[in-house]
């Protein structure tokens, strides 16, 4: 999810002149994407507080999606609704051929790349968003819901791991967008309050077994730092494969794990791939990697 390393991560640490830039920075970057009506709502709900706040978004199809956004986390949301829909930070049209039959959103946060794939995916696909923090799947299940996906999209409210199903600890902060399995990831961010909750925990062989799946056309991690150790069992493993992972969009968490390594594991398994840096500040990249043939 964002990070406010320059987004939804390096909120939990700024101070009030950081956090106020920030929303300014988010202003900036919303317009021409979200009403002028909707970023003042937005804006006056981190001001002056509420409880559900809905919006409208433009998304990559030309569209208008519906986003709703919790406020007692409102930057963390508004960041994340424009890292995947303003600044098209996961690439929808190098990522969507409009084939697509079986998407798998691991670490689907609020949904919105769920939404955002449902734009360009085959009109049958599947959509499954994984996401296993309980405070933020109320409002998952309403975006799918108030964007016409509850026929389409699947919500799985575990976390994939290394187990095949077991019960470990998720660490959950404000930002909730950077809840992780990963406790060194959150202290390489100066997060030292979370809060600890059990979840439980598959692998993705499981998963993918679970809901009828013998493949996967997209499949977009974003794991808060436990994305490269994940791709290393799985090329072990030979899941990562681009006979049974058509396209797979990993977003980098650069304090904990590392581009490169990332990079030349897609590779070694079969995939071009593309790199979208999200610039020094960020401590985040985007890989994108297609299977070669």
């Amino acid at each position: 999810m964002f990070f406010f390393t320059a987004s939804a991560d390096r909120c939990a640490a700024m101070s009030g002149e950081e956090s106020e830039d920030f929303l300014e920075w988010l202003v900036k970057v919303s317009h021409g994407c979200i009403p002028d009506g909707d970023i003042a709502r937005l804006k006056d709900g981190y001001l002056m507080g509420c409880n559900i706040l809905g919006v409208k978004v433009r998304g990559q199809a030309g569209d208008w999606v519906r986003a709703v956004l919790p406020c007692n986390d409102i930057l963390s949301g508004w960041a994340n609704l424009v890292h995947v829909f303003c600044l098209d930070d996961y690439r929808a049209r190098r990522v969507f051929d409009g084939d697509e039959r079986a998407v798998l959103d691991v670490g689907a946060y609020l949904g919105f790349f769920s939404v955002l794939a449902s734009r360009f995916v085959h009109d049958e696909a599947l959509l499954i968003a994984v996401e296993p923090n309980p405070h933020v799947l109320p409002f998952l299940y309403e975006n799918l819901r108030v964007n016409g996906l509850k026929s389409r999209a699947r919500v799985d409210p575990r976390a994939i791991g290394f187990c095949e199903e077991c019960v470990e600890t998720l660490y959950v902060p404000t930002p909730r967008s950077m809840s992780s399995m990963v406790r060194a990831y959150l202290r390489s961010a100066g997060l030292d309050m979370y809060e600890e909750i059990k979840v439980r925990v598959v692998s993705l062989k499981r998963l993918m077994n679970d809901h009828g799946l013998r493949s996967v056309d997209v499949l977009k991690l974003d794991v808060e730092g436990l994305e490269q150790k994940l791709l290393e069992k799985w090329l072990r493993e030979g899941l990562l494969n681009p006979s049974l992972i058509r396209k797979v969009v990993v977003e980098v968490h650069k304090p904990v794990a590392s581009l490169e390594r990332v990079a030349k594991l897609l590779s070694a398994a079969g995939y071009s791939y593309e790199v979208f840096d999200l610039g020094g500040e960020w401590l985040q990249a985007v890989v994108v990697g297609r299977g070669l043939g």
